[in-house]
């Protein structure tokens, strides 16, 4: 929780994303299943939530597209290859939504500690 809050201080965005949260759920120990694979990336935890990324399509000639985004002063992270979600789907008491088929990135970042 102290990274998450903010309080574990540090180069990452934590503390700034703190601010924007209402409520703070109960941290849950569950198994986590992910597979990287860039802008073709999911990852999930069975019974509460699901994410999975594809790449852009392109309407006329049905092609994947290569979108890459440069932030050379980003907050969250410098380069990202852009993608959507195929799938985006959160399920507990105190939190739900399904945010399929919206705008999504693919990244690897690294914080550091003070």
């Amino acid at each position: 929780m102290n990274i998450f809050t903010g309080k574990a201080k540090g180069d990452g965005p934590f503390a700034i994303f703190r601010g924007t949260f209402k409520y703070i759920l109960d941290p849950q120990y569950v198994e986590i299943n992910a597979k990287v694979n860039g802008r073709k990336s999911s990852f999930s935890v069975s019974g509460i939530l699901d994410v999975q990324v594809e790449n852009f399509i392109n309407p006329v000639t049905g092609e994947e597209q290569d979108a890459i985004i440069q932030l050379p002063k980003g907050l969250i992270f410098k380069l990202a290859e852009a993608a959507k979600t195929k799938v985006m789907g959160i399920l507990i008491p105190n939190l739900n939504f399904d945010d399929s088929g919206k705008n999504a990135f693919y990244s690897i970042v690294e914080y550091k500690g003070p």
